[in-house]
Protein backbone atom coordinates (compact mmCIF):
# COMPACT_ATOMS: atom_id res chain seq x y z
CA UNK A 1 0.00 0.00 0.00
CA UNK A 2 1.54 3.09 -1.04
CA UNK A 3 0.56 6.20 1.83
CA UNK A 4 1.12 10.00 -0.28
CA UNK A 5 3.89 12.03 2.30
CA UNK A 6 1.95 15.72 2.92
CA UNK A 7 3.73 18.34 4.34
CA UNK A 8 2.25 20.31 7.55
CA UNK A 9 1.26 23.30 5.37
CA UNK A 10 -1.16 21.21 4.04
CA UNK A 11 -2.16 18.73 6.64
CA UNK A 12 -2.86 21.36 9.64
CA UNK A 13 -6.25 23.05 9.92
CA UNK A 14 -4.86 26.26 10.28
CA UNK A 15 -2.64 28.32 8.62
CA UNK A 16 1.06 29.90 10.28
CA UNK A 17 0.16 33.76 11.96
CA UNK A 18 1.91 36.42 12.10
CA UNK A 19 1.17 39.49 14.60
CA UNK A 20 -1.06 42.38 12.24
CA UNK A 21 -1.68 46.16 12.90
CA UNK A 22 -5.16 47.73 12.20
CA UNK A 23 -6.90 50.46 12.64
CA UNK A 24 -10.84 50.73 13.84
CA UNK A 25 -12.34 53.01 11.02
CA UNK A 26 -15.26 55.42 12.76
CA UNK A 27 -15.55 57.73 9.65
CA UNK A 28 -16.58 55.37 6.78
CA UNK A 29 -15.92 57.99 4.45
CA UNK A 30 -12.34 58.92 5.25
CA UNK A 31 -11.66 54.39 4.47
CA UNK A 32 -11.30 54.85 0.75
CA UNK A 33 -8.11 57.07 1.28
CA UNK A 34 -7.00 55.20 4.19
CA UNK A 35 -6.57 52.04 1.92
CA UNK A 36 -5.12 53.51 -0.90
CA UNK A 37 -2.21 55.19 2.01
CA UNK A 38 -2.09 51.38 3.05
CA UNK A 39 -2.11 49.86 0.17
CA UNK A 40 0.83 51.96 -1.52
CA UNK A 41 2.89 51.94 1.84
CA UNK A 42 2.38 47.99 2.88
CA UNK A 43 1.22 45.61 0.20
CA UNK A 44 -0.39 42.71 1.00
CA UNK A 45 -1.75 41.04 -2.23
CA UNK A 46 -3.06 37.85 -0.64
CA UNK A 47 -5.37 39.70 2.23
CA UNK A 48 -8.18 41.69 2.24
CA UNK A 49 -8.03 44.92 3.56
CA UNK A 50 -11.21 45.53 5.46
CA UNK A 51 -12.88 43.57 8.59
CA UNK A 52 -16.51 44.38 8.95
CA UNK A 53 -18.08 42.99 12.42
CA UNK A 54 -19.35 45.68 15.46
CA UNK A 55 -16.26 48.03 13.87
CA UNK A 56 -14.75 48.56 10.53
CA UNK A 57 -11.00 47.10 10.53
CA UNK A 58 -8.85 48.26 8.36
CA UNK A 59 -5.50 45.96 7.37
CA UNK A 60 -2.49 48.48 7.83
CA UNK A 61 0.22 45.64 7.89
CA UNK A 62 2.16 43.23 9.58
CA UNK A 63 3.53 44.24 13.07
CA UNK A 64 7.28 44.04 11.85
CA UNK A 65 6.96 45.99 8.56
CA UNK A 66 5.08 49.12 10.18
CA UNK A 67 7.61 49.03 12.69
CA UNK A 68 10.36 48.86 10.30
CA UNK A 69 9.18 51.86 8.26
CA UNK A 70 8.53 53.77 11.08
CA UNK A 71 12.34 53.78 12.52
CA UNK A 72 12.64 55.22 16.12
CA UNK A 73 9.18 56.61 15.85
CA UNK A 74 6.03 55.17 18.23
CA UNK A 75 3.99 53.51 16.63
CA UNK A 76 0.94 55.93 17.61
CA UNK A 77 2.88 58.84 16.76
CA UNK A 78 3.83 56.96 12.97
CA UNK A 79 0.41 55.96 12.51
CA UNK A 80 -0.95 59.79 13.07
CA UNK A 81 1.32 60.43 10.67
CA UNK A 82 0.06 58.31 7.70
CA UNK A 83 -3.60 58.92 8.82
CA UNK A 84 -4.04 62.29 10.45
CA UNK A 85 -6.25 62.44 14.05
CA UNK A 86 -6.50 58.70 15.23
CA UNK A 87 -6.42 57.87 18.80
CA UNK A 88 -4.52 55.24 20.75
CA UNK A 89 -7.45 53.02 21.10
CA UNK A 90 -8.24 52.82 17.48
CA UNK A 91 -4.93 50.51 16.98
CA UNK A 92 -5.69 47.12 17.02
CA UNK A 93 -3.43 44.05 17.18
CA UNK A 94 -4.48 41.47 15.03
CA UNK A 95 -3.39 37.81 14.01
CA UNK A 96 -2.90 38.01 9.99
CA UNK A 97 -2.41 34.89 8.17
CA UNK A 98 1.74 34.53 7.47
CA UNK A 99 1.07 32.52 3.89
CA UNK A 100 -2.09 31.74 1.81
CA UNK A 101 -4.33 28.97 2.83
CA UNK A 102 -3.89 25.51 0.90
CA UNK A 103 -7.02 23.35 1.82
CA UNK A 104 -10.47 24.91 2.19
CA UNK A 105 -10.52 23.76 6.00
CA UNK A 106 -7.30 26.55 6.36
CA UNK A 107 -9.42 29.05 4.47
CA UNK A 108 -12.34 28.80 7.40
CA UNK A 109 -10.31 28.66 9.81
CA UNK A 110 -7.98 31.76 8.83
CA UNK A 111 -8.10 34.59 11.49
CA UNK A 112 -8.17 37.36 8.75
CA UNK A 113 -9.79 36.80 5.60
CA UNK A 114 -7.87 36.14 2.29
CA UNK A 115 -8.43 36.36 -1.49
CA UNK A 116 -8.39 32.13 -1.25
CA UNK A 117 -9.25 30.09 -4.80
CA UNK A 118 -8.96 26.23 -4.26
CA UNK A 119 -6.99 23.86 -6.01
CA UNK A 120 -9.69 22.36 -8.84
CA UNK A 121 -7.56 19.57 -9.71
Amino acid sequence: MIKAILADSITLPTVPTRPGIALRIHDKSKLSSFINTTTSLFPLPSLKRVLKSEDVLLLVGGEAEIKRKSKDNELLEYLISLFGNIESDDIVSVSIPSSLPKTKLQNQNSPWPVSFHPDKQ
